[in-house]
């Protein structure tokens, strides 16, 4: 399981990162019997991912919810993230804007991901930080910033690999990453629409052949690799408006104030609602949360799909 250490100071928790796997019980909620088969958005997550297979989505639902029972996730969102500036500053990865229908778009320099960890392991931070902060992140995003039910609430992934050598490919980096990869695909199922990988390094051809067969089909399938700045751009305006890309993917936006890395609309609230936490305001940060969950999404996948239909 993934296990929490409580320190004297009350307000500090820290999730460790340990790979498991998910066997016919899922610790002490088990696989679940047909009584117990959920009816909800999560549970219908979980069975596409799983292609059908419902035995298999209640096994990794169930594990999932345990997860969450014994990490407390419920109320992450409700207590203060004292390293969160600690992680903007170190972690590039932001959220900016919406695609076409409305997902939100995230973007992650993973390019720079050694130095990310150098710079937080120089803080003092760990690995089991580094999963706090991804599960505070991600509830975030699909209980505030898109809580609408499947086949809305997924996101689009731009990963940029600009600055990426082979001594990333360590074992120590890339244990990192994947420690901090398996809290987003085996708690959050069907979150990702696509996965966009742009500036790969010319080697990265040779490690995708040893990596791909290891990635959920599924996602793999979602993937697309992209390098030049013009079918970089192209790629993104098959999803995103022209004036929602970043200039620096040959876009027109800027996010005024200081760039789109973080003053994006979206990084301005999250950064407003985690001053607030840590500020012990948890009224206030209740209700910017709730302002912005209650905000109506002008766009859907599923006027997509009707769009669709009614053309075919």
């Amino acid at each position: 399981m993934w296990a929490t250490r409580r320190w004297q100071t009350a307000t500090l928790r820290i999730i460790s990162c340990k790979q498991v796997s998910v066997g016919l019980k899922c610790g002490g909620g088990g696989g679940g019997s047909d009584e117990d088969t959920p009816d909800n958005d999560v549970y219908r997550r979980f069975v596409e991912g799983a292609s059908g297979d419902v035995e298999l989505a209640k096994r990794k639902y169930f594990f999932m919810m345990n997860w969450r029972k014994s990490e407390d996730i419920d109320n992450i969102l409700a207590k203060p993230h004292d390293n969160f500036a600690a992680f903007k500053e170190c972690m590039v990865s932001y959220i900016h804007k919406r695609d076409k229908c409305g997902r939100m778009v995230l973007v992650d320099k993973s390019g720079v991901m050694k130095k990310s960890m150098q710079a937080l392991l120089a803080r003092g931070l760990t690995v089991d930080d580094a999963c706090y902060h991804t599960a505070f992140i991600m509830e975030y995003q699909w209980k505030v910033l898109d809580p609408r039910p499947y086949p809305d609430g997924q996101m689009l992934r731009i990963i940029d690999l600009k600055g990426i050598s082979m001594d990333a490919m360590s074992s120590e980096v890339f244990g990192f990453v994947k420690k901090l990869g398996f809290i987003v695909g085996h708690y959050n199922a069907e979150r990702i629409y696509k996965v966009i990988i742009v500036n790969p390094p010319a080697w990265f051809n040779m490690i995708w052949k040893v990596v791909a067969p290891m990635i959920n089909p599924k996602t793999r399938d979602k993937t697309i690799v992209v390098r030049g700045a013009a079918e970089i751009t192209k790629a993104l305006l098959e999803f995103i408006d022209l004036e929602n890309i970043p200039q620096e993917y040959g876009g027109t936006c800027a996010c005024e104030g200081g760039g789109c890395m973080t003053h994006s609309p979206e990084e301005i609230e999250l950064r407003a609602f985690v001053t607030k936490l840590n500020d012990r305001d948890v009224a206030g940060a209740q209700e910017l949360l709730q302002q912005i969950r209650d905000r109506p999404h002008a766009l859907s996948s599923v006027q997509e799909d009707q769009q669709l239909d009614q053309q075919s």
